[in-house]
């Protein structure tokens, strides 16, 4: 089943959560390809952000350091691979949008799947 998005969805003490897109479905749907190189550098691996139950709350200082730590290590023209250039183009609004949280903000990662599509009906 393809990847339509990923949703960030936060909260903070008491307050009900909120959700926003991040719009980082790419990274999602590689993160195999992804993580190989981030494990191999010793750099956190994003795969642990995205595969958290629905109880599971991460920190936004945790998911923010990891996301930065990857954009830098992917931003290396040394490694001209196109799907790292996505990586950096993706995580940067990402990035921007943990930023803005509250410091002490609680978030968790939810991937939005496509729904399987019925084929068509012949004449």
């Amino acid at each position: 089943m393809a990847i339509d998005d990923v949703h960030l969805i936060s909260r903070q003490e008491s307050s009900p959560p909120t959700t926003v897109s991040l719009a980082i479905g790419s990274i999602a749907a590689n993160l195999s390809f992804i993580d190989r190189p981030l494990k191999k550098a010793g750099r956190p691996e994003l795969r642990p952000l995205f595969e958290t139950d629905d109880e599971t709350w991460l920190r936004r200082a945790d998911v923010l350091s990891a996301f930065e730590s990857a954009q830098t290590f992917f931003d290396d023209p040394a490694l001209d691979e196109i799907l790292f250039e996505v990586v950096v183009e993706q995580l940067g609004p990402a990035i921007d949008v943990l930023r803005a949280l509250p410091k002490n903000s609680v978030v968790r990662l939810e991937i939005i799947k496509s729904k399987p599509r019925k084929p068509a009906r012949r004449g």
